[in-house]
Formats: C-alpha cells, structure tokens, sequence
C-alpha cells in the first residue's frame, strides 16, 4: 500500500480467496487503519492542487498508459478473472477488455480537450 508516495506495510492483512476453493489464496493485502484510510484521503485532496494543473496532455499519457499495461498483461489479467469470478470468455475477461477502451478513450478526449485549448 502506499502513503503519501510512501510504501506502508501493516502487521495485519486481508486476503482475497479463489471463490470456488477458499483454501486458495490469490491476493495479500494491508489491512489499512481507519486514520490511515483518513490521511490517503487528505494527501489525495493536498495532491489534485498538483494534479489539477497538469496538462490535459500530459494526464493522457498516464491514462495510455495504463491502457497499455492493461493490453500487455491481458493474458495474466484473464487468468485472474476466470480464478476469481470462474468465467473464463465472459464478463470477467469482458471487464478488462472494457477497461482497456475506457482508459484508450478517456486519454483520446483528453487529448481533444487539450488540442482545442491550444487553438
């Protein structure tokens, strides 16, 4: 988990379990605190009067990023989803595929946003 740009770690964790055998584990998460919680919220508010400034340009680039990501770990991404929602060509593989279009299209109207300010 990560803090104000820092890596936290906590003594207690969550797991998440394959649905159709509990006994499989498939993800470790930190049990974060309620004022850990708290100050991700405020660092976030602190942070977007950064964030807010960047151009509409340079946020497409994390947001095709992201979309790419998405594309090249597809494979590993759809084994994730037939574990954990058993649905190996169905909606869970469909999410990620709507993720990757959604990430490709918002980058694309931010792009628009930006080329029309420029004008």
């Amino acid at each position: 988990m990560w803090l104000n740009g820092k890596k936290v770690t906590t003594t207690e964790k969550r797991t998440s379990t394959n649905p159709s055998r509990p006994a499989e584990v498939i993800g470790v998460f930190q049990n974060a605190t309620v004022e850990m919680a708290r100050q991700a919220v405020e660092d976030a508010n602190k942070f977007f009067d950064t964030w807010k400034r960047v151009p509409s340009q340079e946020r497409a680039k994390f947001l095709f990023g992201a979309a790419q990501i998405v594309r090249e770990r597809k494979y590993e991404l759809m084994r994730w989803c037939a574990t954990k929602w058993e649905d190996v060509g169905g909606s869970g593989c469909g999410h990620r595929r709507r993720r990757s279009i959604f990430l490709s299209f918002t980058g694309g109207k931010l792009r628009l946003v930006w080329a029309s300010r420029r004008s």
